[in-house]
Formats: structure tokens, sequence, C-alpha cells
């Protein structure tokens, strides 16, 4: 996968940053394997165990902070979540007749200035990466996906009221028989029943977590737009991405599992931009998820520690490497255990998650 050596310098502004070549070698010593490209370009190889949490210039910028041990986590000043999630409107809702396979689907609405012009810096980006530019709106919520792992769909609005008549809800639904769907890039997809959609009142407009409808894509006149950020079951949308063989930027991240906590921080970080590049106000915000969606903790005890690193480990040392890749570790002193939230690596594993940390960092 290509990532962009300015990106992640921009992200974590150090002083002193190590040039590319030394992130490189850190890189390829400690995580995994990386190579150099022509230009900004850093080719790394992630792992699939690592896809949910490494596929983002954040992830990869976390890696980096792990590796220098930094004091000050500049990666986490990416990860702000939506605050404002209070403007609900009494004219939309979301109907989630999916629950199992979207665990949270979040919205914002936004009023945008007709002057829109893809920062130089994002181009810059998105050509390092492989992305070519669209429009303005599309290409902000690349770079979102690019920077922070969360894909993001932007619907034209008014397109979605003006076949909706009114647009009342946003449904997350199954496919009906015989639906069809015209994708953006002028593909007619004939649906079946198990296929997982976004829909209007009427017609589905998007395939879930893989490609959007042509009938509401945004275009250069766009001034109002509805963002999707949706958490959804990694299963379903390989299996949909392989049945209608569209794999995208986006069908391939859901199919590794991401974080149900990226929707708001995705929200947030798109909104942000915006505001950097033209006048915006919040027309609207919904956000619905799974009551029972919970963090996931790793639970460590010190004997399966030492049974992994062949070696114990005082627990002062445990807890500061331990409280430098999360502040939230919490250690129960009669159990002689500790539970790390895994947060945005959803699929951290207990085994491999104590191992890396406590076995291959260059300053224990």
């Amino acid at each position: 996968m290509k990532f962009s050596y300015s990106a992640i310098k921009r992200i974590l502004k150090y002083k002193n940053f190590p040039n590319k070549l030394k992130i490189i070698d850190l890189l390829s010593l400690y995580v995994c394997e990386a190579e150099n490209n022509s230009g900004d370009i850093i080719e790394i190889s992630i792992p699939p165990n690592r896809y949910s949490d490494l596929s983002s210039h954040v992830g990869i910028a976390r890696e980096i902070e792990w590796i220098l041990y930094k004091s000050t986590k500049e990666s986490d000043k990416y990860l702000v979540k939506y605050k404002n999630f209070t403007k609900q409107s009494k004219n939309l809702k979301i109907v989630n007749k999916s629950q199992g396979i979207c665990g949270r689907y979040s919205v914002l609405v936004l009023e945008l200035d007709k002057i829109l012009v893809t920062p130089k810096w994002i181009i810059e980006i998105l050509n390092t990466c492989g992305l070519k530019t669209i429009n303005p709106i599309v290409d902000v919520m690349n770079y979102v996906m690019l920077e922070i792992g969360q894909p993001l769909h932007a619907f034209d609005f008014y397109k979605l009221q003006a076949i909706s008549n009114p647009l009342s809800q946003f449904i997350i639904r199954k496919a009906f028989r015989n639906e069809s769907l015209l994708t953006l890039d002028d593909r007619e997809i004939k649906l079946d029943e198990n296929t997982l959609v976004i829909a209007d009142n009427i017609n589905a407009v998007a395939l879930a977590g893989i490609k959007g409808g042509k009938s509401t894509g945004v275009d250069d006149n766009t001034i109002r737009i509805l963002i999707e950020a949706a958490n959804f079951e990694a299963e379903s949308i390989y299996s949909s991405a392989l049945k209608y063989d569209l794999k995208t930027d986006a069908s391939i991240r859901f199919a590794h599992g991401l974080s149900h906590e990226l929707t708001p921080i995705a929200l947030q970080r798109a909104f942000d931009i915006f505001k950097q590049i033209t006048k915006v106000e919040v027309i609207a915000s919904l956000d619905t998820e799974k009551k029972y969606q919970k963090i996931k903790y790793i639970i460590l005890t010190q004997k399966n520690i030492a049974s992994l690193l062949g070696e114990s480990i005082n627990d002062k040392k445990i807890i500061d490497i331990l409280k430098f890749v999360s502040k939230e570790v919490f250690f129960d002193v009669k159990k002689q255990l500790y539970k790390v939230p895994s947060k945005l690596a959803k699929q951290a594993r207990e085994i491999s998650f104590p191992k890396r940390v406590l076995e291959n960092n260059p300053w224990k």
C-alpha cells in the first residue's frame, strides 16, 4: 500500500523528524516491511491482521510514535470525535433494518459555499497514494479515508430530495428481489436479496460499503451534502465485493474490519477540512449505533505475558509500556491482570498484541 511521507510528517509535527529512509528502516525493523519508492511514496506491506489499524496515515504515525517513544501523542489529535451530534433533523431519520451487518451509521448534512477548490496539499497526497482527484467534495472524502482509515461517502442532498419527494428516512436494508442500481461508474448491477444497500424512501442509492449510486452522486454544482460514515460487518462487504466484482478502496478496508469508534472521528475530520477551504454550515447530524456495541478490551495477565515473551517483566515496566500505547490501561491488583482497550485496532489479537508491544519495542 502506498503512503505519503509528507502526510505522516504533517501528522506528527516533531522537530528533527527522521528522514524518509530512516522512517522506512524503522518501520521495516519494528512493524512490517516498508520500501522506498520515487518521490514522496513509501510502500508498506501490511499484514492481514494489522490492516484494520495500519491502513491509514494516522495508524502508521501511531506506530512511529511507539517506535520513537514520544511522550506527546500527536496522532491522537487527529482522532477527535465529532462533538455536535445534537443538531437532529425532525424531517430525516435513519432506519437500520440490518443491525447485524451495520453496527453503526453516522450522518452529517452540510451546506457548502459554491466556491470550492481542492487544496494543493490534498491533491499531492491523493496522487502519491495512487488516487485521482475527482472533485473537491470527493477529494475530501478520499483524503479522510487515507488519513483516518474510515471510508466516507457523500450524497447530493438535493438529488436525494428530488427522487424521494421528500427524503424522510435513510434506510439500511437488504436489496429487494429484482432491484438494480446504476453505480457512479455507470455500471448497472442486478442485486440479490442478500446484498446490503443504502436506500431512500423508495430506491437503493448505494451498494453499502462498496460503491455509491449515480443518481445521487455529487458534482461541481452540489452545495448540500449528506456524508455517510458507517461500520459494516467485514464478511458481508467482502462477499458483496467479490460477488459483483467491485473491489474498491472502501470495500478493502471494510472487509478487514474497522472500529465503530471511527465514524464520528471521520465526520469531524471532514468537517474540519471543509471549514479550512470554504464556508460551511451544519444542517443536521444523525448517529445510530447498536446498544451493545462496546469497546473491546484485551486482557493480559503476568502469566501469559511471561509465557509469550519467555521472561518476566515487572509491573511498573508493563504499565509504562501499555500506558504509552493507551492512557486507559486498567490494572486489577487482586486479579493481577491488565485491561487494554483495543480502541481503533478492532482486530487486535490477545496473542499478537502483547508480543508486538512488549517484546519488539525499541526502547525497553
